[in-house]
């Protein structure tokens, strides 16, 4: 019975306690990721993600460096100084070539929007993926989180397969320490 009452492991632990398999678990499977047809997505602004993404980086770093590969600092460094400002959302881009034509991306620009309260939200920028990171990073404004409702992403995504998708996350599975967070 106590199990029950514990706080999750993200609430319990620092990032660096955390397990290898417990930081795939919430960039995949918790309640700020997504699956949808192939494309794995989640609420990268998220404290939750955002601590298991900035702990997932700084283990791998020694292993970047060995093989040579570039670094996303930008995009972590926007995050980290913005972070309250933005909804990003990362989806993973198994074919990044598909987003190098102007087409492609004024295209994605165009369509992707986030649907909250009823109103549409387009987005304000992007971080393309990278060798080191596969993930493009979607960048919104910010948002008061609606009560009892939901988050939804219309996306267009180049690179993935069925490039057009919906992807919705309810708030109120979305807490952390009591509160919603994405």
């Amino acid at each position: 019975m106590l199990l029950f009452l514990a706080p999750p492991f993200w609430e319990a632990k620092p990032p660096s306690e955390w397990t290898d398999a417990q930081i795939a678990w919430l960039l995949t499977e918790s309640a700020w990721a997504s699956r949808e047809k192939g494309a794995q997505i989640y609420l990268a602004s998220a404290r939750p993600i955002w601590q298991a993404e900035r702990e997932r980086r700084r283990r791998q770093a020694g292993k970047a460096a060995e093989r040579g590969t570039g670094d996303v600092r930008e995009y972590f460094d926007f995050l980290e100084e913005n972070r309250d400002r933005y909804i990003v959302l990362a989806v993973r881009i198994p074919l990044p070539q598909y987003l190098l034509t102007r087409k492609a991306t004024k295209k994605m620009e165009e369509r992707c929007v986030m649907i909250a309260g009823g109103r549409r939200y387009r987005i304000v920028g992007h971080f393309p993926p990278t060798a080191a990171d596969r993930y493009l990073r979607l960048v919104f404004p910010r948002i008061e989180a609606p009560a009892g409702g939901a988050i939804e992403f219309n996306l267009y995504v180049p690179g993935v397969p069925l490039p057009f998708r919906r992807v919705r996350f309810e708030v109120d599975r979305l807490k952390y320490r009591g509160r919603p967070e994405f």
